[in-house]
């Protein structure tokens, strides 16, 4: 392989994007160079969602091109990232590598390069996207096992990243000028981080599943699926702490910067974390909080853990202690078995969450996951589509009733991009909200915090002009 060249096809979630950069690092440390497009690149490196099947279709789609490369030796492709086994045995023929993620540190020998000691995953230092906005990966996996998810299946168990760790690559991060840092994991509330080392999910109910449970109990919130708060850390685990703890320790170090993190899961959301992100500015008084469904069959279907009387309850305990914050959700419309009724109860949900923001998605069946094997995908396509265009009208309305609250006032923002229009510039950038918002200005603000005011709001963004010229 000549030219050390190479692109990175990305594929899926904010996490998988984490891996982009952790995988970009190692290449170029191997004296590669990253290149835009992957005609120009000898080698292609495929970092793979195996959430939906569209994904999947995606990569098939490119096979035909990649091979005619491969045979006559221009090209490798590494396959990594969210592959389902059932997908990992039809791509291998058309692949020349598949590396799990969490082997990253074996890239180099894989090449043919002598062994590097890159220590874990978590320990390699990433190549960051841009200066001003990171992520940072707290933990990986998953435990909830919901019957539509390959998550587990793919990234496996819950394994929490040290939070010394943690601490450190967010102290130099603000150092450099970083602007904005987003707390990354599969259920980020469910993290238990010990100072020097990573913990499993087996440690952790190992040693207090039983105590955690029993201490979980959320007063009048009994029986299967309900309850559901975070305990204080297990006895036998002292020493650790828990994901509020860790917001806690990441607010208080020095430097103007926002906080933000995802995903979380309702069963773990607790009033702890609700209570650490109203006590301090730094931390972005945004949430999104998946309910998936607000029929309690199909949550039971889609081992949720929790049911809609519990999540609803979450809510308000959240706008009662954060009334402005912006909520946002994911659903998914057309899961096996969903009657109109049941689509109604979640429609009426939505309302009552007054959701600002939705991420909704129609149910696609992937092989291998618990879903798959159990139920029937009994939904029409039509229907799954209709479905989600009344979730979408409701949330056009509701969305743009929440950004009114805007019109006038000042905020700030940060700006991520610019664009030169004539002799002015098109900055573009987030509130604390997340609310995209746009401004004319006589320069690039890109990575800087800015004051605007809003002059136009709509359902999906807003409009409006520096506060104060420079």
């Amino acid at each position: 392989m000549e030219t050390k060249k190479y692109h990175i096809l990305t594929l899926g979630c904010q996490m998988n994007k984490s891996d982009s950069e952790r995988v970009d690092s190692v290449l170029s440390g191997l004296g590669w160079t990253s290149v835009d497009t992957e005609d120009e690149a000898a080698l292609v490196v495929v970092n793979s969602c195996a959430v939906r099947q569209s994904a999947m279709d995606r990569i098939f789609g490119r096979f035909k091109i990649w091979n005619k490369r491969r045979a006559k030796g221009e090209l490798k492709v590494l396959l990594t990232g969210c592959v389902l086994d059932q997908d990992k045995k039809r791509m291998m023929p058309h692949v020349d590598w598949f590396l799990p993620i969490k082997d990253l540190s074996t890239l180099p020998a894989l090449l043919g390069y002598p062994e590097l000691d890159l220590g874990e995953y978590f320990e390699v230092k990433p190549n960051y996207n841009n200066t001003f906005s990171a992520f940072v990966p707290i933990m990986t996996g998953c435990d909830k096992f919901c019957t539509f998810c390959a998550v587990p299946y793919t990234r496996g168990r819950e394994i929490s990243r040290p939070y010394t760790q943690i601490l450190k690559e967010i102290e130099q991060l603000v150092r450099n000028g970083c602007r904005e840092i987003t707390l990354l994991g599969q259920n980020v509330n469910s993290y238990v981080g010990a100072p020097d080392r990573t913990v499993s999910d087996r440690e952790v109910r190992g040693v207090g599943k039983i105590i955690m449970n029993l201490r979980r109990r959320v007063a009048g919130h009994g029986g299967e699926g309900q309850a559901h708060r975070p305990a204080p850390t297990p006895v036998a685990l002292q020493g650790t702490i828990d994901f509020p703890q860790l917001l806690q320790k990441i607010a208080d170090i020095p430097g103007d910067f926002w906080i933000r993190f995802l995903t979380s899961h309702p069963y773990d959301m607790s009033d702890e974390l609700v209570e650490v992100m109203a006590g301090n500015p730094k931390i972005c008084k945004q949430l999104n909080l998946p309910v998936q469904s607000g029929d309690d069959e199909i949550l039971k279907k889609m081992n949720r853990h929790y049911t809609v009387e519990y999540y609803l309850e979450r809510v308000r305990k959240i706008r009662e202690r954060l009334p402005n914050i912006a909520l946002s959700t994911d659903i998914i419309v057309g899961f096996c078995g969903e009657s109109d009724r049941a689509f109604g109860k979640t429609a009426e949900v939505f309302r009552a969450a007054n959701y600002d923001m939705a991420f909704l998605s129609e149910y696609s069946t992937r092989p291998g996951t618990a879903a798959a094997k159990l139920f029937a995908d009994d939904v029409s396509g039509e229907v799954k589509t209709k479905r989600k265009e009344e979730l979408n009208e409701i949330l056009k309305s509701q969305a743009f009733s929440y950004n009114q609250r805007f019109m006038g006032r000042t905020i700030r923002v940060l700006v991520d991009k610019s664009e030169q229009k004539g002799e002015l510039f098109l900055n573009s950038g987030r509130n604390e909200e997340a609310k995209p918002i746009q401004f004319l200005a006589g320069r690039d603000y890109t990575g800087q915090f800015v004051d605007v005011e809003v002059t136009k709001t709509g359902a999906w963004n807003l409009e409006g002009i520096l506060s104060k010229f420079d």
